[in-house]
């Protein structure tokens, strides 16, 4: 019995799809990584937005968390890349250490509601850096993306529902009431809304920013927040320099000043120089408010200087592993003051040890941006790069670095955490089983990218 030629055509060609079908991943787990980080974020950002019970609204988003990571490890058959695995628990390790020290030797300080902001902010750190180990660099285009979907919805709430504080005019949460220690967005949280939105939608282009822009900048005056005007700024002029930077990098070598680099330069400061002689006053003066009595120079940076000086003391009586996270912080709100100023915050909760540590990883986190940047022209590099400049320069003012549920935080944990433990020069061959003990390490390049 004899086959056509056409007959034998069509039975390869049914084979080759049907082979293309049992290989096809409809959802990869770089995808699920992306968005399962990016709804864990959002969650934090909703449950202020609608002052929903902060309780739940961190279990809910601890189960998201939670879930995102098991479902990618079931996807990837639990296999992870053996010196990624290594620095990850070197880096968790050391973050667990000192959260863990600060806590034993100041239990006394510690009451119920303490320690769960302990469990936390410690659970924060375990979600955001256990997905950069399991999710990669692939899942960092869809985690901006679905983060950016929360936090424009969230600037689009603030806007539509239009709750202005009566006492200073400032535009804040849609169910925020009046006072220090109020549920709900504070008028900086809800501008700050516009400026991460700014800084994600870079890793979309100009067509991102330039749609974001207008929108950050009008939220940050509504709000009166000039930390979330001056860091939109900073986050579009560092976008520019940056691709200038990389599109004409000269053999692309990372100390080398490109010309497309000088022209950029030269033309930021002149548009500065611009600026500041048109409108610099107006600038100054009704957004910035230099000489506003409450909030102005003279007002030592709205009494900042008084908190810091405060915080450099708590620092001063515990210098090396801190009084134990949360609880100056919490003494300050008892008393109906604040405690802005994250890193001086860090230092005094977390002593000498917990600021080398933050700093180390900065540090490390920068070098590797830079390096990709300019060498591997990354897009998403940039943007990391834009947002760890932007959120450290707000903690010079906030304590954005200390607050489990603060803008930003996670998204920190998360990059920084990405590019200390990334192995670029990774071998696919180089895993190893996880959580299953029966099975030795695999050795097999089609094992590793089923």
């Amino acid at each position: 019995m004899t086959m056509s030629a056409n007959s034998l055509t069509s039975i390869g060609h049914s084979k080759s799809v049907l082979a293309f079908a049992e290989n096809r991943t409809w959802v990869q787990p770089s995808t699920i990584a992306g968005v399962g980080l990016g709804l864990y974020l959002n969650t934090f950002i909703l449950s202020s937005l609608f002052v929903l019970p902060r309780m739940l609204s961190y279990l809910a988003g601890s189960a998201i968390g939670g879930a995102t990571i098991v479902l990618v490890l079931v996807s990837q058959d639990w296999r992870l890349n053996r010196n990624e695995l290594l620095r990850w628990q070197a880096v968790a390790g050391l973050f667990a250490g000192i959260l863990g020290c600060g806590y034993l030797l100041n239990a006394h300080s510690y009451d119920a509601s303490l320690t769960l902001k302990v469990i936390g902010y410690g659970s924060l750190f375990a979600t955001c850096s256990g997905v950069a180990l399991i999710g990669g660099h692939r899942c960092v285009s869809t985690c901006f993306s679905t983060y950016l979907v929360g936090t424009l919805f969230a600037a689009v709430v603030v806007l539509a529902f239009n709750n202005v504080n009566p006492a200073n005019g400032r535009l804040m949460g849609p169910f925020r009431s009046v006072g220090i220690q109020a549920e709900g967005l504070h008028p900086n949280d809800a501008a700050q809304l516009g400026m991460i939105a700014v800084i994600l939608a870079t890793s979309l282009g100009w067509r991102g920013v330039l749609s974001t822009f207008p929108l950050a900048i009008y939220l940050s005056i509504r709000c009166s927040s000039r930390g979330a005007m001056i860091g939109t700024v900073i986050a579009v002029a560092l976008y520019f320099l940056l691709r200038e930077f990389a599109a004409r990098s000269a053999g692309r070598e990372l100390f080398v000043l490109p010309k497309r680099g000088v022209w950029g330069i030269l033309l930021v400061t002149v548009c500065i120089a611009v600026l500041t002689a048109f409108v610099g006053p107006y600038i100054l003066d009704e957004l910035l408010l230099r000489n506003d009595h409450q909030r102005g120079v003279s007002s030592g940076f709205t009494g900042r200087l008084d908190i810091w000086q405060g915080l450099f003391d708590a620092f001063m009586s515990s210098p090396l592993l801190g009084l134990g996270y949360g609880v100056v912080k919490a003494e300050a709100e008892s008393s109906l003051s604040t405690a802005d100023g994250g890193f001086l915050l860090l230092l005094a909760e977390l002593g000498g040890l917990g600021l080398l540590f933050y700093v180390s990883i900065i540090f490390l986190t920068f070098s590797r941006l830079w390096r990709s940047v300019i060498i591997g022209q990354n897009p998403y590099a940039i943007t990391s790069f834009i947002f760890l400049v932007v959120f450290c320069f707000l903690n010079i003012f906030e304590s954005k670095i200390m607050g489990t549920g603060s803008n930003g935080l996670g998204l920190f944990f998360f990059l920084t955490t990405l590019w200390v433990i990334s192995d670029s020069h990774a071998d696919p061959l180089n895993v190893i089983w996880v959580a299953r003990s029966t099975r030795s390490p695999v050795n097999s390049r089609k094992a590793f990218c089923s």
